[in-house]
């Protein structure tokens, strides 16, 4: 995971209110222990790349930033042209005892969350146990993102994986911002590989195909003619 390595970023010096957002992001090479029974393709690998990012912001900022990361989003949905998806709100459950902080503060996140995902204009419903976002490939299964660890089939950047975590900074103790987001456009890049794989059956839209295009000659007198054509 990589959240005490960007608070420790942020903490590393002093932070005015005029200097937030302050928005740190990378694309860092995770390890996790799998057993080798729960392996699966690129979906649900031991090594893999992840898409990160922590935005530290004032509690006034936080509606903001939630829309900024899933306008990211759509733009990775739209250039991708892949439209069958769902979206889930994760809110907290009132009754357990796992959460941090003022439940009014939670209320007011939520309701940025509600608000974000109202600008996507598609149909949400909301969740509140896990809080996952749910995208569905060709195939129809149903993939599901639960923050910092996706399930088998879920890809972090086919939907908003925005996660609002206002009181992160208790616990990590950076120098004060009122809350932190969690978002992803991507996730596991080898799971959102994996997902592209199957939502396009293998059959790519040429910009975006590892090969474009070959050159076959239909006879050996054509071989020189060819390799002017591939070097063109």
């Amino acid at each position: 995971m990589n959240c005490p390595h960007h608070i420790k970023i942020y903490s590393s010096q002093p932070h005015s209110y005029r200097d937030l957002p302050v928005r740190l992001a990378e694309f860092g090479t995770v390890y996790r222990w799998e057993q080798s029974g729960e392996l699966n393709g690129m979906t649900r690998v031991r090594g893999f790349t992840q898409d990160d990012a922590h935005l530290f912001c004032t509690e006034d900022q936080v509606p903001q930033e939630i829309l900024g990361c899933l306008s990211l989003v759509k733009i990775v949905l739209a250039t991708l042209g892949m439209s069958d998806y769902r979206v889930r709100v994760g809110l907290r459950d009132p009754d357990s005892a796992k959460y941090t902080g003022d439940p009014a503060n939670w209320d007011k996140a939520e309701a940025a969350c509600r608000e974000a995902a109202k600008t996507l204009e598609v149909p949400f419903t909301e969740n509140r146990a896990k809080p996952p976002s749910t995208a569905e490939n060709r195939l129809r299964r149903p993939r599901c993102h639960r923050p910092r660890m996706a399930a088998r089939h879920g890809p972090g950047g086919l939907q908003p994986a925005a996660t609002l975590r206002p009181f992160l900074h208790r616990r990590r103790q950076p120098a004060a911002p009122a809350g932190d987001g969690s978002p992803g456009a991507f996730g596991s890049m080898e799971r959102f590989v994996g997902v592209l794989i199957e939502h396009f059956g293998g059959d790519f839209p040429s910009w975006l195909a590892p090969e474009q295009a070959r050159v076959l000659p239909i006879s050996d007198k054509m071989i020189d003619y060819a390799r002017d054509v591939v070097a063109a």
